[in-house]
């Protein structure tokens, strides 16, 4: 343990000696577990006539940037939101500092500093890569493992180990999501990005209710919008207006808000535009208009946007996306017990889910006329995709329409890749044929379970086939399915 505080500063309280002794422990279990509680424990040292969050950041970091002097020569843990950084440190000459933006390693004899954070999610191998920049203004490069090396041998060394057990996209959902919602899911942008961005034009194109202009419109605003990288969504039909419901969609990622203020302004006659300060001081941008059909908006900070809105009524969007931001602030109620259960049936690691009572309006937009009335649906793995759908429906017969449905589907989606009306990769072809030909539907009076294994080649073959792929063939081989 590093030496006690008190010997360095004789008119440090005990129980303040006590809070940076915890901040410091070697074993992680030990230390303080979020932010918050560090904040809770110093607010007690904290003088009634100053500034709250100027005294509790300077004792953060003063605690911190002490604790970086004292631990030469050890391992240091440092939780982010994208896992754990283990610094290891044999040299008495480095300084470790931590702050909003990452770590920052000083190296005095070489007079050389870095700054390490966490770059991009290389899903396939389940590590993080490190973006390191040498200071000031210095050389930038990304690595899964750092290392400083002084006369021949290892002084530094920094790895960062991803998050385990723990499903982002089911916690937001918990926390996010208004209590009566009764249909929600998510999506993991990271995973297979290159899919994701196909998902989106395959979705465009099959909206045929869409104009032409409107759908330039939505593909100009997903390139400025900027790095997303999990998309959250949820349904609540209105128990008192029979065929009305909200709708809530929220992008997390690195959001570019000067861009949408901008796109607001410019693309967007008749939107009307307030700015507000979130609870902890964050920029929020409110955006709605009087038009029917579009969603009303918040922007909030560079890392979240909220769509969402009220069928049929334009001047309840906004209404829909304060509701968002009460949860989010906490003083609203999130999902109820029954709700949080059926999370509990996403597998851990699923990077894709939808799960809920089925909402009829989705009839007009997907491939199925007869829908399960409760739904599970989850994609998990990297390597090895594993698809699962458990649907129940109301009678058996609805529940066998689907599954035949499903089973056509199967049919020509195999005739599809076999015999293209455009050309395919021999290879290619022959993997999607594979992995079609491995789709299980299986029924039981009125449960449907539907299952699926997809290899990374396949998916790989999929992205270069739907790049390559005029999408009004997908609008032609789907509209031969039956309706009823």
């Amino acid at each position: 343990m590093p030496a006690p505080l008190a010997k360095l500063r004789g008119d440090v309280p005990p129980s303040l000696e006590r809070v940076i002794e915890r901040m410091m422990a070697k074993d992680p279990a030990a230390r303080y577990q979020i932010p918050a509680e560090v904040a809770d424990a110093l607010t007690l040292f904290i003088s009634k006539k100053s500034s709250p969050r100027r005294y509790v950041g300077r004792w953060v970091a003063a605690a911190l940037f002490l604790g970086a002097i004292l631990l030469g020569g050890v391992l240091v843990y440092v939780q982010t939101d994208k896992g754990e950084f283990a610094i290891e440190i044999a040299d008495d000459d480095i300084a470790l500092q931590v702050n909003e933006k990452g770590i920052k390693i000083h190296d005095w004899v070489a007079k050389r500093h870095y700054q390490l954070r966490a770059g991009k999610h290389d899903i396939r191998s389940g590590e993080y890569v490190i973006d390191v920049t040498e200071l000031p203004e210095g050389v930038e490069f990304s690595t899964k493992s750092f290392t400083l090396k002084r006369g021949g041998k290892t002084i530094v060394t920094a790895t960062l180990k991803r998050p385990e057990n723990k499903n982002y996209l089911t916690e937001e959902a918990l926390s996010w999501f208004p209590a009566d919602a009764t249909f929600f899911g998510g999506r993991d942008m990271r995973v297979f990005p290159e899919l994701s961005l196909q998902q989106v034009l395959v979705m465009t194109q099959l909206a045929g209710g869409i104009d032409s202009r409107e759908r330039d419109r939505i593909r100009n605003f997903v390139t400025i919008l900027g790095r997303i990288d999990r998309l959250a969504f949820a349904f609540a039909a209105d128990p008192l207006v029979p065929g009305k419901s909200r709708i809530f969609l929220r992008a997390t990622g690195a959001i570019s808000h000067p861009r949408l203020l901008e796109w607001f302004r410019q693309d967007w006659p008749g939107a009307t535009i307030r700015e507000e300060k979130g609870p902890q001081g964050e920029r929020i941008t409110l955006v709605g208009s009087s038009q029917v059909v579009a969603p009303a908006f918040a922007v909030i900070g560079n890392t979240d946007l909220i769509l969402a809105g009220y069928q049929g009524f334009a001047e309840k969007h906004l209404e829909v996306v304060q509701q968002v931001l009460e949860l989010r602030a906490g003083r609203g109620a999130g999902l109820s017990g029954a709700h949080a259960k059926a999370l509990q049936e996403v597998p851990d690691k699923a990077w894709m889910f939808m799960v809920g009572e089925t909402p009829d309006v989705l009839k007009s937009l997907v491939l199925f006329r007869v829908l399960p009335r409760r739904v599970t649906i989850a994609f998990s793995g990297t390597k090895s995709i594993e698809g699962r759908l458990r649907g129940n429906f109301a009678t058996a017969a609805e529940a066998e329409s689907f599954a035949a449905n499903l089973t056509q589907l199967k049919q020509q989606g195999t005739e599809f890749v076999k015999n293209p009306p455009v050309p395919i990769k021999p290879q290619n072809s022959e993997l999607l044929a594979k992995t079609l030909g491995g789709l299980k539907v299986e029924g039981n009076q009125d449960r449907v379970n539907v299952s699926i294994q997809v290899s990374s080649e396949a998916v790989d073959a999929l992205e270069e086939t739907l790049r390559d792929l005029p999408l009004s063939l997908f609008k032609k081989m789907t509209g031969t399915l039956p309706t009823k």
